[in-house]
């Protein structure tokens, strides 16, 4: 899309558009073979350490697959590095030790390894996403950190925006009618800015949870030491349901009843707690973790 658009001298596109992408941190990314100190049941892992962090899911035929994220110096663009796999056995060698549950050891689960690919994590909105009859969506339109969760989401629903403004355009045309150039770029730019707001949210979100998470600053530290052991998977399961409340569906098509249950369960546990932290968002994030570090000084 951008070597034609720049052939046809639109101006539309810089030269350098992969320069906005950054990363400030780098993942192995792994499948393994459940190590036997880990129960046979299903389970997510999320464990944190002073300059790393681990999620851990479990999957079909006993295996596991995990991330292990650390930081690194932030690059841009053609500068982001790429990794050998020698790369990835010393970084990984170097945390071997890191013990994930109470029983196993990241060292388990490397040992046991099917596939491993270690990779820096680039997240980026790009400012346009279409040209003529040609659009993007996805990594290629906004890449987010997959700490966030959200990068096959985003691509679901840039694609439904996409089915939902097609369709109403489609309608309102003259039975006689088909869609011209104008028409589709038209529909285009409607569904890049139906989307372009909540992408930048998740790429920002995932930048919020990579910096509390993984970087060596005391908000950090404070994070991963008092407020996950006790809020982090209410916190999770909050933002999930939350962002999944908000995102565009298809229209006319009917939403499965499991989801329509999920949100209701959670609607009903919400309403018998009062514990509204969340409510007020980052802000609140951040007054709480200062009031809970205030408080542990205090106590000390």
């Amino acid at each position: 899309m951008w070597r034609h658009a720049n052939e046809s001298n639109s101006g539309l596109f810089k030269p350098d558009e992969l320069s906005g992408l950054q990363a400030e941190s780098k993942c192995i990314f792994g499948i393994s073979k459940k190590p036997s100190e880990l129960s046979s049941k299903p389970l997510q892992i999320n464990a944190f350490f002073k300059d790393c962090n681990y999620m851990i899911l479990s999957a079909p035929g006993d295996r596991l697959y995990w991330f292990l994220f650390t930081e690194m110096n932030k690059t841009y663009g053609k500068s982001i590095a790429r990794f050998t796999k020698e790369d990835e056995r010393l970084l990984a060698e170097q945390h071997f030790a890191d013990r994930v549950t109470e029983s196993t050891t990241f060292q388990d689960i490397y040992e046991n390894r099917l596939h491993t690919t270690l990779v820096s994590l680039a997240d980026h909105v790009f400012p346009r996403w279409h040209f003529q009859r040609i659009i993007t969506i996805g990594d290629a339109a906004h890449k987010v950190h997959p700490i966030s969760a959200q990068g096959g989401n985003g691509a679901m629903e840039t694609a439904a925006v996409l089915v939902n403004t097609l369709r109403h355009r489609m309608e309102n045309l003259s039975t006689d009618k088909n869609l011209g150039d104008d028409d589709i770029e038209s529909v285009f730019a409607d569904v890049q800015a139906n989307r372009f707001s909540r992408a930048v949210d998740a790429v920002n979100q995932g930048r919020r949870t990579t910096a509390a998470s993984i970087k060596d600053t005391f908000l950090s530290r404070l994070f991963v030491d008092y407020f996950f052991p006790r809020f982090g998977q209410s916190m999770i399961m909050r933002l999930i349901i939350k962002n999944t409340e908000t995102g565009p569906v298809i229209n006319d098509l009917p939403v499965p009843k499991r989801y329509e249950d999920a949100v209701a369960r959670h609607a009903a546990k919400n309403s018998e707690s009062n514990w509204m932290l969340w409510s007020f968002g980052s802000a609140g994030v951040g007054f709480f973790a200062l009031f809970m570090y205030l408080t542990l000084r205090w106590s000390w």
